[in-house]
């Protein structure tokens, strides 16, 4: 047994264990349930969502690129909420977008979010998007890429 699993200051994970600045070793493993974890990267600069939006509208043929840039979920009335960054490239605006008919703990990929706004926005325009905020989009437009 390694040394620093013996100091009496160490306590073994699921015993009531201490913070220390020793390794501490689980005995049993607790993933029973598995879970889908989305990720927003947060500590993302909002120069980079818009660089990202910018990006997204200079390969789409649209025009239009949208990147999300944070679920917001916890705030909406019901269902799922993002707020995100919608570009032509040279002009920017943030809009919510919202699904209302999803259950608050179903998991969206940001990139069905994007491409659904996208998709809209091939109608619609810059301003057309902008103008139709919150965007309101249904389980079918978040289901197909």
């Amino acid at each position: 047994m390694l040394w620093f699993l013996r100091s009496p200051r160490v306590r073994r994970l699921g015993t009531g264990g201490t913070i220390t600045a020793f390794p501490v070793v689980a005995t049993r493993s607790s993933s029973s349930v598995r879970c889908m974890v989305e990720h927003y990267p947060d500590e993302l600069r909002p120069e980079d969502y818009r660089a990202r939006a910018a990006e997204r509208a200079r390969s789409n043929v649209g025009g239009i690129g949208v990147a999300v840039e944070r679920d917001v979920s916890a705030r909406a009335e019901r269902g799922r909420a993002w707020e995100c960054v919608v570009s032509d490239g040279e002009r920017h605006a943030h809009v919510r977008a919202e699904a209302p008919d999803l259950g608050a703990g179903q998991a969206i990929l940001p990139e069905l979010v994007e491409t659904a706004i996208e998709r809209r926005a091939e109608d619609a325009g810059f301003d057309g998007v902008v103008a139709q905020a919150p965007i309101v989009l249904g389980p079918a437009e978040l289901t197909t890429a």
